[in-house]
């Protein structure tokens, strides 16, 4: 099974990478294929966290990531902020 996340990088206002926007992948399309955003969401920070490597991700650099409303009603980033601790 291959496991796919893009990142967009994100600049400050001199051109330097602060951080990386972390999207969720379903293959080698470069898309995004799905329609429930909460799973696709999931499986982004799950192939971030336990797969790739959030270091190996970000270059130590800040991520972000885009949560759906029901995850951040049910405090889904939270738990995974106790986890990078």
């Amino acid at each position: 099974m291959h496991n796919y996340v893009a990142r967009q990088p994100i600049f400050d206002k001199h051109n330097m990478v602060i951080g990386y926007e972390l999207l969720y992948r379903s293959g080698t399309n470069n898309n995004y294929s799905t329609c429930n955003s909460d799973r696709a969401t999931s499986e982004l920070i799950n192939n971030s966290l336990l797969v790739i490597g959030f270091n190996t991700l970000t270059l130590g650099k800040k991520a972000f990531i885009n949560f759906t409303k029901n995850l951040l009603e049910q405090d889904l980033p939270t738990c995974y902020l106790r986890i990078l601790r």
